[in-house]
């Protein structure tokens, strides 16, 4: 018994604590494009107002173009975000982009709303997607990592309702989860070794109401 406390003490003077500190930021995201605190090029934005208050609605896009939030840059950690869609064909896209260095180069997860309710089983397994821009978008995911990158999802929401998309991330891996679920929908490992960066939102015909990002960083090692 003596010996096993011996070890145990060398343990913890081998191998000191490491402690973690968490950061968490809110926006609405009307107020923020009030207050020209959105990074946004080539880009349609409007403040729209339904039952449950104000949010941002995304037009017209440059492709391949993410809207950079003015929140520090984001290593590890969860961003919450309540989206909207449309039931456009081919036409409304809603996601989150992080570890961006620019509003071109980030990753990014995103949904198909188009393709929440359709009965075609193809288009069920490409309700949410993973990707590396500009460098692996979905047309080079798919034809290499079929199925890899994008899934569906179960019980998705209705193509033009109200959903939240959180994210869990880390410097390798990311999971995604639609409104409550404790089951991740997507859970991939990073198509690259970039672990830190800038928030933003990406969109096509898309409602954005608020975001929330939860940053985990390293106090004492």
């Amino acid at each position: 018994m003596k010996k096993l406390s011996i070890q145990w003490l060398m343990a913890i003077v081998i191998f000191p604590n490491i402690l973690f500190g968490q950061k968490v930021i809110e926006y609405n995201f009307a107020d923020l494009f009030r207050s020209d605190q959105l990074v946004a090029k080539n880009r349609v934005i409007t403040v729209e107002k339904d039952n449950n208050g104000e949010f941002i609605r995304l037009g017209k896009a440059m492709v391949g173009s993410a809207i950079l939030l003015p929140a520090d840059d984001f290593k590890r950690g969860k961003i919450e975000m309540l989206v909207r869609g449309k039931d456009i064909f081919q036409g409304s896209f809603a996601g989150l982009a992080f570890h961006a260095q620019s509003d071109s180069i980030f990753d990014l997860v995103y949904c198909r709303p188009f393709n929440f309710q359709t009965p075609d089983s193809l288009r069920r397994i490409h309700m949410i997607q993973y990707a590396y821009f500009p460098k692996l978008d979905w047309q080079v995911l798919r034809v290499k990592y079929d199925g890899i990158y994008e899934k569906g999802i179960e019980n998705p929401p209705k193509a033009d309702e109200w959903f939240k998309l959180t994210l869990d991330v880390d410097e390798k891996q990311v999971k995604a989860y639609i409104n409550d679920s404790s089951t991740p929908t997507l859970v991939v490992e990073k198509l690259n070794q970039i672990s830190n960066g800038k928030v933003g939102i990406f969109g096509l015909n898309a409602d954005f109401k608020f975001i929330k990002i939860e940053s985990i960083h390293q106090l004492v090692n």
